[in-house]
């Protein structure tokens, strides 16, 4: 069975190890796609939720005849 944790302080020293330039490239990128995986998902519910609006704004329209 795999020990998890001895794995993880392994990462972590061989992370430790790398030239500093390395690293920062590394943390950048990390950074970049937790911020690009977060507007994605925040601009797609934006995007579900405008067209809800405009249907829901069309069927108002549809009941109260409306043109």
């Amino acid at each position: 069975e795999t020990d998890y944790s001895v794995v993880m302080v392994e990462i972590a020293e061989i992370f430790l190890a790398t030239p500093i330039e390395l690293r920062m490239i590394i943390m950048a990128g990390f950074i970049a796609f937790v911020l690009l995986a977060y507007f994605g998902i925040k601009g797609t519910d934006e995007a579900i939720d405008f067209q809800n609006r405009l249907w829901e704004e069309e069927q108002w329209k549809r009941r109260n005849n409306i043109k």
